[in-house]
């Protein structure tokens, strides 16, 4: 049984907090695949997409090439990341398994 204590309150809102005034610094390159906010906006802060993301949601840019581009372009976000075998990689759901 876990108990949630005064400490750990404070502490998960402090974080939420600091979360929520400092949010990610991403590349363009991703901030462009960011999927449309949910219809109750994100639960945290997010970094404004650029511009060139509307004319994607837009067009309606299908989920699954978003996927497919995120695969690819979050390798640069990981330096450890063996390349090699994401390039190998037969499908789009098997890269982001390496990515995790």
């Amino acid at each position: 049984l876990l108990l949630d204590t005064a400490a750990d309150t404070a502490a998960d809102t402090t974080a939420d907090s600091v979360a929520a005034e400092s949010p990610l610094s991403l590349p363009t390159e991703l901030l462009l695949l960011l999927p449309p906010p949910p219809h109750g906006g994100w639960r945290c802060a997010m970094p404004q997409p650029p511009p060139a993301a509307q004319w994607l949601q837009r067009w309606e840019y299908p989920p699954v090439r978003r996927a497919q581009r995120l695969s690819y372009v979050v390798s640069a976000l990981l330096p450890t990341l063996d390349r090699q075998r994401l390039l190998a990689a037969a499908s789009v759901r098997e890269r982001l398994q390496l990515c995790v």
